[in-house]
């Protein structure tokens, strides 16, 4: 995200404090709404494509690290994403992709199967301001819409079938998520407040975004 701070003078020192505040400010905001990663980010360490490769080891023995045993890929991603911010695990990084959930802690990685039949979309409406994300990211990723009352529908483009109708909060994180059936094109529509968006959703590919964050209610 660019943040343009144009006709600002720090000849003095009052301002030049003030502009030093005012940056910090917008990095501070910056950073709260970008812990995901966009398609050619660089990735975090211990991901795949990090500068040091990780070791895999056991899904067990991370869950178990993290009080997340006994789980498997949907109890994980349904109580990380649902728990509160604070109660986060510290140094797990959780990343849904269409096949898998991605458990990564230093340069320790594990993987949990998806369902066959079943992939999880994060969609974070927002009203003001957004970031971007691919992948999601249930420790990290963070929306601008925290504990938003919304009227959420989801249609199949190629039956019209409706696949979820119903009100719904976003949670702790600003998101709100759907287990979608595999191979499918559908419309979410999210109203929050008198105002609405639309976005698409993909399930038809490994390679589809499991993180929404474009859909702008306005």
């Amino acid at each position: 995200m660019t943040h343009t701070l144009g006709g600002m003078t720090t000849r003095t020192r009052p301002r030049r404090r003030g502009t030093l505040a005012l940056l910090a400010a917008l990095l501070v905001s910056g950073f709260a709404l970008a812990g995901c990663s966009a398609p050619g980010a660089a990735p975090a360490p211990g991901e795949p494509g990090a500068a040091a490769q990780p070791t895999i080891v056991p899904a067990e023995e991370l869950l178990a690290e993290f009080a997340l045993d006994g789980g498997d890929a949907v109890a994980v991603v349904n109580a990380l994403d649902a728990m509160p911010l604070a109660q986060r695990p510290d140094g797990l990084i959780a990343s849904v992709r269409p096949d898998a959930v991605v458990l990564t802690a230093g340069e320790r990685q594990a993987r949990l199967a998806m369902p066959d039949d079943l992939v999880y979309v994060s969609v974070a409406p927002y009203a003001t301001q957004t970031h971007d994300c691919y992948f999601h990211s249930l420790t990290t990723c963070v929306g601008e819409l925290q504990h938003a009352a919304l009227q959420v529908t989801l249609v199949d483009d190629a039956s019209g079938e409706v696949l979820v109708e119903r009100p719904a909060t976003t949670f702790d994180n600003g998101f709100i998520g759907f287990w979608v059936p595999r191979g499918i094109q559908a419309t979410l529509t999210v109203t929050h407040d008198g105002m609405t968006g639309t976005t698409p959703i993909s399930t038809r590919s490994a390679d589809d975004p499991t993180c929404i964050t474009t859909l702008r209610v306005a």
